[in-house]
Parts: C-alpha cells; structure tokens; sequence
C-alpha cells in the first residue's frame, strides 16, 4: 500500500492524475510466496483507487542476509492537469492542511520501539480521489506538497526558501489527534517533523481556501484546516523563515527538521 500510495501521491501533488507505474522488487532468499502474494494483493487494491495501472517492472532474489526480506522500488507517470507549482506562491496564499499530522510517522516510530497507545494508527492513503475533486473545481491551488519525510516542517521550510517568502503558521490551528499530541509528548518529540502518508499542504488563494477545505470534508479528509499565510519578508537582511504562533501568543521559529527521527521506510 504505501509503495502504491507513496508514488501515486507524488504524482498527484504536481496536479498530474497518476496513470502508469514501474515496479521492482528485491526479494530475500527464502520470503513466504505467502508474504508476496499479499503485498501484491495489497498493491493491487490500492491501484484501483485511483485507476493506475503497473506497466512494467523487475524482479531480483538476493541471498539470504543481504536484505530485510522486500524491497519495492516504484516509479510513476501522469497526466497534467494544472501545473502545480512552488512556483507559483504567492503572498497572501492561505496554507492549508489535508488531516491531522504525524500519524504514520507516530505509528512506525511506536510499532518499532514497541510503545502501545491505542488508537494509534497510520494515516497512509491514497490523495488522488480528493486531488481529482480540487483540481476540477476551477480553484486557485498554487502549490501542493504531501507532506512525507520531515512532515509540515520540512515542507514550509522548503517553500520559504524556495520563494524567498516568510510563512506565517497559527499553531492552534494545526490538527493533531489526541494519540499523536500524547505520544509526542511523552518522547519529546516535535509532532511536525513526522510524516504523514495521506496527508497534503496546499498553498491556495485567500478567497478559494474555505471552498477548498469544504471540498476536502466532502472527500472525508474531515481534519482539513487553514493554518497559515504566506508574507512578503520585510528587508532582505534574514533568510525566509517560518514563524509558528503559539497558543501562549509567542512566537518561535519553526525549524527545518535535521538528522533522522527514525529508519527509512520509504
């Protein structure tokens, strides 16, 4: 699923709709045809979601030892619909999340180190049902990101830089569920450094923001919340920053994610 759903959302977040995929799999020596067959099934069902198809591929057994069982290397294709684009932000785009952050990365993060908190659960998905929906009701969406590796953070910080402009982001805004607030919390963890699997950012013209997270709702993202503005910097004297609003009405930089808060999955 998260091969599938991992590729087909970037796609999807460049405004394409995902249509072809190549698939290539590592396989130890001695993995159940059980187990295959499974995560084939798995692949398969999260395809029909969005109507792609895999075209192409390879597959390659390696000796026991030398991988952790599977590894599925995709890559995908699609049709452009609207040129989405950091390229186009601007100041005054609202930013807008799809759901509430950092589940998959709470999820792993606790399944790995063996932490129960029920509840608890990846919000890995496929975008493209709710993308589809945003695209083709004729709104001013100028960027959209999923927001992976590094989670909101990694993703606001790329835009500033990328733009030169200061994003502006109202903490008490940002959905996060009781499960991921109370495992960050006991880790010491900051919750928008994780990723997500299924959940995106856009940057969206001020006047189309409450059409878009209406639109959203009706796809069942029901989390989706307008969190910030994008701002021209005043001087050039500072490099482009994204500004968090706490709830305590201070203010603090939100960081670009460094080093690794746990092992690669994808």
């Amino acid at each position: 699923k998260l091969a599938i759903a991992g590729t087909t959302n970037d796609v999807a977040m460049r405004g394409a709709q995902p249509q072809y995929l190549s698939a290539a799999f590592i396989l130890e020596e001695g993995l159940e045809l059980d187990v295959l067959r499974r995560v084939v099934a798995s692949m398969s069902a999260e395809l029909a979601i969005c109507g792609a198809s895999i075209v192409t591929g390879d597959t390659k057994v390696v000796p026991r030892g030398t991988v952790d069982r599977m590894i599925i290397n995709t890559t995908g294709f699609g049709r452009l619909i609207k040129d989405c684009s950091v390229a186009h932000i601007k100041p005054g785009d609202h930013i807008i999340v799809s759901g509430s952050l950092a589940q998959h990365g709470a999820c792993i993060y606790a399944e790995r180190e063996e932490i129960a908190i029920n509840g608890l659960i990846s919000d890995c998905c496929t975008l493209w049902p709710a993308v589809k929906t945003l695209l083709h009701a004729d709104l001013s969406i100028h960027a959209m990101r999923d927001a992976t590796r590094g989670g909101l953070s990694a993703v606001l910080n790329e835009w500033a830089l990328q733009t030169g402009y200061n994003i502006m982001v109202q903490e008490r805004s940002i959905p996060l569920t009781q499960q991921v607030e109370g495992f960050a919390e006991l880790l010491g963890i900051d919750p928008y450094i994780l990723a997500c699997e299924g959940v995106f950012v856009l940057a969206v013209e001020p006047q189309d923001s409450s059409k878009v997270i209406e639109l959203l709702y009706q796809e069942g993202h029901n989390d989706a919340a307008l969190v910030g503005t994008v701002k021209e910097r005043e001087g050039t004297d500072k490099k482009p920053q994204v500004i968090l609003h706490s709830a305590y009405n201070t203010q603090r930089l939100m960081e670009f994610p460094s080093g690794e808060i746990l092992p690669r999955i994808c």
